[in-house]
């Protein structure tokens, strides 16, 4: 069965498709939250994992296994929401006694209600290595950030949203990760109006050659790209986007690594 969420007109920038959205948020909203944890519920009751998952999970096991054994690795999940991930690479068997993660998300709710929950049902060692943020600080410092399933929700110019992010840390990363991101086969980004849990979102599609010369602007090359296959409704594929033009329209999302080298 095809699952649309997506209408059919196209926008040329956030402001301009928010205008068309109505008084609605989706992001902040209570069934937002009450689906998230859910999710997680259902995360945690799974007893064998299938192996189709973000690439940046088995680099970052790698870098682990190759690194000093006396050095610690952070990751940043930022827009970690509810926890998910960091659950999966804990019941995947991938989160090394060398990781230590901080999951920061602008809806603050979420990550309240995450450590709640991990608190209750996550292992300790494990928990001691996992920090719930409410702000990002000047006296953090990351080895990795991660952006997983969430670039297409930022309403902020990219340059803008990246040098927020870079300004309220100690130092730039040297790994940065896209997961799920939204990549169009146009010559630029364009956005749509979709509708999920009844409610309607702004959705960003970004171009990839534009993307990557962002971050090169910022001292980042691009390591390593793939198609990605998202999990939507049980099914591994992307939304029916058939009611767009065919130029608009697209099957899988991408999986990004970018390397820090100044």
């Amino acid at each position: 069965m095809s699952f649309k969420i997506f209408k059919k007109k196209i926008f040329n920038s956030f402001k301009e498709a928010e205008k068309n959205l109505g008084n609605q948020s989706i992001y902040f909203s209570k069934d937002y939250l009450s689906r998230n944890l859910i999710k997680l519920k259902k995360i945690n009751k799974i007893k064998k994992y299938h192996e189709y998952e973000y690439t940046f999970i088995r680099f970052l096991y790698s870098i682990l296994l190759n690194q000093n054994k006396k050095k610690k690795f952070n990751l940043l999940d930022y827009g970690g929401g509810i926890g998910n991930i960091i659950l999966e690479i804990i019941k995947k068997k991938y989160f090394h006694n060398q990781l230590k993660v901080s999951i920061f998300d602008n809806n603050y709710n979420l990550v309240k209600e995450g450590k709640k929950f991990f608190e209750k049902k996550v292992d300790r060692k494990y928990l001691k290595n996992i920090k719930f943020l409410k702000n990002l600080s000047k006296k953090q410092n990351y080895d990795a950030i991660h952006f997983g399933s969430m670039m297409e929700y930022i309403s902020d110019d990219d340059d803008k949203f990246f040098s927020s992010i870079f300004s309220k840390i100690k130092k730039k990363p040297i790994h940065i990760f896209f997961s799920d991101i939204y990549i169009s086969k146009n010559n630029k980004d364009f956005f749509v109006i979709g509708k999920y849990y009844k409610k309607n979102f702004v959705v960003r599609f970004r171009n990839i050659k534009k993307l990557i010369k962002l971050m090169h602007s910022f001292g980042y090359k691009i390591i390593d790209k793939r198609s990605f296959m998202p999990n939507i409704a049980g099914k591994y594929k992307f939304y029916d986007m058939s009611n767009l033009e065919k130029r608009y329209q697209i099957y899988n999302t991408m999986n990004l690594h970018f390397k820090y080298f100044k």
